[in-house]
């Protein structure tokens, strides 16, 4: 049974967030002037302390470069508005994709009422293994990657006291844990192969590091699940 509260999703309550660190300030800024062309409500969190945002131009929220993708996700989480769908962009998602269709897309998938995750097609990705055509083109996906990941508020409200940042700061599992948190409601994540977005190769964290990380987050998360 869908353990989902019941809600209308509007363009109004998507709540996107541009995750940005040193090297795609200026993609990401480009980034952020395609969607907001679409979507009123988006804001860049900024890791890279030397090149703060002109918030006359720019919504964003100032971090420091110790925030990886794990602290920006805390932080996101932090400020989400209540009932307001998470959208997880990295700053380094090449330009030109079709942001009216992937928005309405997932506005439209989030209303099913069994949704709880949205990803489009990453290109270039490890994941995203189709499970079950849904309709048109989507598939469920028990791994959505989180480089485009659009996450229903109840989701987010079962997951926002752990320390992301601590915990799996290169991200590791983060997607995994949203995952399971989907399945706990008995939803389901679902990638739209209709539409893509196109990603760098590989992420330059080291991956010994970030396996320890994921461990720990999943540790955690198992133990927080119990409690």
């Amino acid at each position: 049974m869908n353990r989902l509260k019941t809600m209308s999703v509007t363009i109004n309550d998507l709540s996107i967030y541009i995750f940005c660190w040193k090297k795609c300030v200026e993609n990401s800024c480009n980034l952020y002037n395609e969607i907001k062309q679409v979507c009123p409500n988006v804001t860049i969190i900024n890791s890279d302390e030397n090149q703060p945002l002109d918030n006359n131009l720019y919504k964003s929220i100032q971090l420091d470069d110790t925030y990886y993708y794990g602290g920006q996700l805390e932080t996101a989480l932090s400020v989400l508005p209540t009932n307001c769908v998470l959208w997880c962009i990295t700053g380094d998602i090449q330009l030109g994709a079709n942001w009216t269709d992937i928005i309405s897309n997932a506005i439209k998938y989030m209303n099913r009422g069994d949704v709880g995750i949205y990803t489009p097609r990453v290109i270039v990705s490890e994941w995203q293994e189709k499970c079950g055509l849904i309709e048109d083109n989507v598939w469920r996906v028990d791994h959505p990657d989180r480089i485009c990941l659009a996450i229903h508020p109840q989701i987010c409200e079962g997951l926002k006291n752990i320390k992301f940042k601590e915990l799996s700061n290169y991200a590791f599992a983060i997607d995994k844990i949203f995952t399971l948190e989907c399945h706990n409601l008995n939803m389901i994540a679902v990638c739209d192969y209709s539409l893509e977005v196109k990603h760098p190769d590989g992420s330059g964290y080291d991956r010994v590091v970030a396996s320890a990380q994921m461990n720990n987050l999943l540790i955690e998360y198992n133990q927080y699940k119990d409690f």
